[in-house]
C-alpha cells in the first residue's frame, strides 16, 4: 500500500470513528430528549389537567351552594353561568387528559370518576330544577343528601389519581436522571475508544512510514560518514515508495560497492606491479655494481 493510501485509509478510519461518535451522541441526546418530552408532555400536562379537573368540581360545587342560598334572579343567572362555564372546562380536561393516562391504576379511578362524575350531573340537575322553583329547602336537603356524598365520592377518587400521577412523575424524573447519568458514561467510554483508537492508528501509521525511513536514512548517513558497510542491504518490505526507495538505495550500495571493489583490485594491481618494478630495477643496480 503506498504512502498516500496508508494516510488516507488511516484518516478514513478516524472519520469513520468519529462519524460513529457523533451519531451515537445524536442518538443518546434524542434518547434522553424523547424521555424528557414524555414527561414534560405526557406526564406533566396530565397532571395539570386532572389538578385542574379537582379544582373546577369543587367550584362547581360552590356553585351549587350559591344557588340554592339566592332568590335573585340576575344572581341566579350568573351563578348558572359560571356552572355552564365550569362544566365546559371539565369537559375540556376530561377530554385532555384521558388519552394521556399511562398505567391501569389512572384509568380504573379514572373510570369510575367518569361514572361517579355523571350521576353527579344527574343530581345536580335535579338539584338546579328545584332551585329554580325556589324549593330551597329541598334543594339544600338533596345537596346534603345526595349530591355531597356523590362529590366527595369523586373527589377522592380525583385525589387518588392526583397522588398517582405525581408517584408516576416522580418515578418518571427518576429514570431521566439515571439515563442522564448513563448516557453521560456511555459517551465518555466510547469518546475514550476513539482517542485510543486514533492513537494507536496515528502510531502505526508514523511506525509504518517513519521506522523505514528512519533505517534509510541511518544508512546513508553512514555511508556519507566514511564509516559504512557497503556489503550491508536494507531489508524493507513495506509495499510502498519505502521500499522502492531501499530497493534501489540497495542497488546504489551494490554499484558503489562495486566500484570501491574495482579501485581496490587496482590498486592491488598498481601494487604488485610497483613492487616488481622495484626488485627488478635492485637486482639491476646489483649486477652493474658487481660488473668489473
Amino acid at each position: 500500500m503506498k504512502i498516500k493510501a496508508k494516510l488516507q485509509s488511516g484518516f478514513g478510519i478516524v472519520g469513520f470513528l468519529f462519524a460513529i461518535t457523533i451519531l451515537f451522541m445524536l442518538y443518546s441526546f434524542n434518547k434522553f430528549n424523547n424521555s424528557l418530552k414524555f414527561i414534560t408532555d405526557v406526564k406533566m400536562k396530565g397532571s395539570m389537567s386532572i389538578a385542574n379537573m379537582n379544582t373546577q368540581t369543587s367550584n362547581h360545587m360552590i356553585q351549587a351552594f350559591m344557588h340554592s342560598t339566592t332568590s335573585s334572579e340576575s344572581e341566579m343567572a350568573k351563578v348558572e353561568g359560571e356552572i355552564k362555564r365550569l362544566n365546559g372546562i371539565i369537559e375540556a380536561e376530561m377530554k385532555v387528559y384521558e388519552p394521556l393516562m399511562t398505567n391501569n391504576i389512572e384509568k380504573d379511578l379514572f373510570s369510575k370518576f367518569k361514572v361517579d362524575y355523571a350521576e353527579y350531573q344527574t343530581i345536580f340537575n335535579e338539584f338546579l330544577n328545584l332551585s329554580k322553583a325556589n324549593k330551597n329547602e329541598e334543594a339544600q336537603n338533596l345537596i346534603k343528601n345526595k349530591l355531597t356524598p356523590i362529590f366527595n365520592k369523586y373527589s377522592s377518587e380525583l385525589d387518588a389519581i392526583v397522588a398517582d400521577t405525581k408517584f408516576t412523575s416522580e418515578q418518571t424524573k427518576k429514570e431521566i436522571a439515571n439515563e442522564y447519568k448513563k448516557i453521560i458514561i456511555e459517551i465518555t467510554v466510547v469518546s475514550l475508544i476513539i482517542i485510543v483508537s486514533f492513537v494507536v492508528i496515528i502510531i502505526l501509521i508514523t511506525k509504518s512510514i517513519v521506522g523505514p525511513v528512519n533505517v534509510v536514512t541511518n544508512s546513508l548517513k553512514d555511508i556519507s560518514e566514511g564509516e559504512g558497510d557497503l556489503t550491508r542491504r536494507l531489508d524493507i518490505k513495506s509495499k510502498d515508495e519505502i521500499e522502492i526507495l531501499a530497493k534501489y538505495f540497495n542497488i546504489f550500495v551494490s554499484n558503489l560497492d562495486k566500484i570501491f571493489g574495482d579501485i581496490k583490485k587496482s590498486s592491488e594491481s598498481v601494487a604488485s606491479a610497483s613492487t616488481e618494478i622495484s626488485a627488478q630495477m635492485t637486482d639491476m643496480v646489483k649486477w652493474i655494481c658487481n660488473t668489473p
